[in-house]
């Protein structure tokens, strides 16, 4: 019984005498890509993810969003793991070239608050981590393909669409299926 007062003391007496200690805030998320769920694990310091999603459009632009609550004081750090067929889904690229592809250096671009921030990504056989700075009182963070601009048109091809038919220019034609980006990614029906 008498543990508990003295933690409660001990805990009040290093945040006296220690304010700018810096607490590490670590969570587990989860993301949908193309009907399959992804688990993604955050590390922050003096910053927390409120909501992280995928943004999809195709081969030409793909990201990771995330919504930030950030110290106002205190600039911090975030790092994100998730799995290499994770990475390989929401950023529209071969399992096997997550590797290089993170290698290359100007495959990823990371920014905070629309501010470009730089990172370092570390590899283990199955996962994947991207680490960066956060400013203070920073609300948003985004993790975008750095091929932007690229000069290869995406490719989509509907599911469900008989291949044969002539169709006149000017005729109306009504599609029913899947539109499919070229990383096969459902894209809408």
């Amino acid at each position: 019984m008498q543990t508990l007062p003295l933690v409660t003391i001990a805990i009040l007496v290093t945040i006296t005498l220690y304010p700018n200690i810096v607490f590490a805030d670590m969570s587990k998320s989860v993301i949908s890509v193309n009907d399959t769920q992804y688990d993604v694990t955050f590390n922050g310091e003096n910053v927390s993810i409120n909501k992280i999603s995928p943004n999809l459009h195709s081969y030409v632009y793909n990201s990771l969003d995330m919504n930030l609550t950030s110290n106002k004081q205190y600039n911090g750090s975030l790092t994100l793991t998730l799995t290499k067929e994770a990475v390989a889904n929401v950023f529209c690229i071969a399992r096997s070239d997550v590797d290089s592809y993170l290698k290359s250096g100007s495959a990823l671009d990371v920014r905070v608050d629309n501010n470009h921030e730089n990172f370092t990504t570390s590899t283990t056989n199955d996962k994947v981590s991207l680490t960066f700075d956060v400013p203070k009182g920073s609300q948003n963070a985004t993790i975008v393909n750095g091929f932007i601009g690229m000069a290869v048109s995406p490719l989509v091809h509907f599911k469900g669409i008989p291949q044969t038919g002539t169709y006149n220019s000017g005729q109306d034609v009504i599609f029913n299926g899947t539109l499919v980006d070229a990383c096969g990614r459902h894209l809408g029906v």
